[in-house]
């Protein structure tokens, strides 16, 4: 599990084209950095395959970690060995090493409610 291939732009895959996240783990992985880009600075899938998938991750804080998807869930990949456990889902596993995403997380879904509290606003004018 070699942590230091290169790193495709955000939002793009690296690897052959067989390898392509198109399925679990590799689609989850690429589906829940998508979701959770508001709180990270940016991303690259490393490696996909049948039973896991990897990117590098750079924080807020811009430290870099790199995300291990299994089926066991969401780890930080530290060379051949895991740390700080495992969690169910990327959101888990942000929170729990960026305090800094935890802020951008509360600063969306107030932006979202501030929205939705608009949008109900003038439909009760109409």
């Amino acid at each position: 599990m070699d942590c230091q291939q290169t790193v495709a732009p955000s939002s793009s895959v690296s690897g052959s084209p067989h390898s392509l996240p198109d399925a679990f783990p590799g689609g989850e992985l690429l589906n829940a950095l998508k979701e959770h880009s508001f709180g990270i600075s940016h991303y690259g899938i490393l490696r996909t395959s049948p039973h896991e998938a990897k990117a590098r991750v750079v924080l807020l804080e811009e430290n870099v970690v790199t995300v291990l998807l299994t089926t066991d869930g969401y780890s930080i990949a530290d060379g051949d060995e895991c740390r700080g456990g495992t969690f169910e889902s990327l959101e888990d596993l942000l929170a729990a090493v960026s305090p800094r995403f935890v802020e951008s997380r509360q600063q969306s879904l107030i932006a979202k409610l501030q929205l939705l509290a608009e949008s109900e606003d003038r439909q009760k004018e109409i």
